[in-house]
C-alpha cells in the first residue's frame, strides 16, 4: 500500500467531523486508544497519521514492530497485534 498524499489546507478544514474507524479485529495484544482523531487523520483515513506523530518510531523502538511501521500498514499493524481505537470516532470533535 502506498501513502496517501497529503492533505492540503482546505482537505484538513474539510476533514472536520469525518470518521476514522477502529482498527481491532479478535486476538490484539495490545489496543491503543486516544482522545479522537486529528484532522489530518480524518483527512487521510488512518489513525495517528500526522507525520510528526511519534508512536510509530515508539513501537518499534519498543519492540512491539519489527520496523518503523506507517500509518497506512494496516494489516501489519494488527499482525503485529496492535489495535487503535478512539473515545470519539470524528476528527476535531475534542475541543482543545
Amino acid at each position: 500500500m502506498t501513502a496517501p498524499a497529503k492533505p492540503s489546507k482546505q482537505g484538513l478544514q474539510a476533514a472536520y467531523g469525518r470518521t476514522v474507524p477502529d482498527l481491532v479485529r479478535p486476538g490484539l495484544a495490545i489496543l491503543l486508544r486516544g482522545i479522537d482523531p486529528s484532522l489530518w487523520s480524518g483527512a487521510v483515513g488512518y489513525h495517528v497519521a500526522s507525520p510528526g506523530n511519534r508512536l510509530w518510531p515508539t513501537l518499534h523502538a519498543s519492540g512491539w514492530t519489527p520496523r518503523r511501521v506507517q500509518p497506512w500498514e494496516t494489516e501489519v499493524v494488527l499482525d503485529c497485534g496492535l489495535g487503535i481505537t478512539k473515545v470519539t470516532p470524528r476528527s476535531g470533535d475534542c475541543p482543545r
